[in-house]
């Protein structure tokens, strides 16, 4: 039985767990990557590098699922899959990975800015609620678009943003899209109601 399994799945050895159906949830919750618990990350996705967090993205898990991702969006010649193909893809053979599993590798890979969602709300790019929605769960993610990202902001403006913004609210904010945007998505909208009605 084992020996078939082996042959029907060869690709099931990466991504050997039963993760929640709220894991790609969880995963993309935890504000600061340097702070990521073992249970949000069961494949251990996150490192460091350079003392800094980042998505392992040379993991065979995540540098399979990229391939497969590319291969099929060639064939498709959209640029663009829905959800609900690619559960259908990772599920069947050769993988055989949950549903909730592919979910969770989705999520890494737009926190390493792989991947962008297009969703009813607009096309989402970093973590946050939206992306927060869009993975929460199989149905929902049926009726996400997924594509991959055209290209990222460079390491030097990702480092002058972190900067300005504990210079402006002399909070800690790690030079990383997600911290980022989410230092901006919780400060930005309290400084405009008190300069809103200034000339």
């Amino acid at each position: 039985m084992s020996a078939a399994a082996a042959a029907i799945f060869p690709h099931f050895h990466l991504v050997p767990i039963r993760p929640t159906t709220d894991a790609a949830a969880r995963f993309l919750a935890v504000e600061r990557l340097d702070r990521m618990p073992k249970d949000c990350d069961p494949l251990s996705l996150v490192v460091s590098r350079a003392g800094r967090p980042a998505i392992n993205t040379a993991h065979p898990a995540l540098a399979e699922t990229l391939r497969a991702f590319q291969e099929r969006l060639d064939l498709s010649g959209t640029g663009r899959l829905q959800g609900n193909a690619i559960q259908d893809l990772f599920a069947e053979p050769p993988y055989g990975w949950s549903k909730d599993a592919s979910r969770y590798l989705f999520a890494a890979l737009l926190v390493a800015g792989e991947v962008e969602l297009h969703t009813a709300g607009g096309t989402v790019k970093t973590s946050g609620p939206l992306a927060v929605e869009a993975l929460k769960s199989t149905v929902a993610f049926n009726r996400v678009g997924v594509s991959r990202r055209d290209g990222r902001p460079p390491l030097e403006a990702l480092d002058r943003a972190a900067t300005r913004l504990q210079e402006m609210f002399g909070k800690d904010v790690l030079p990383l899209e997600d911290n980022i945007s989410r230092a901006v998505l919780t400060n930005i909208p309290e400084l405009m109601e008190e300069i809103g009605t200034l000339p």
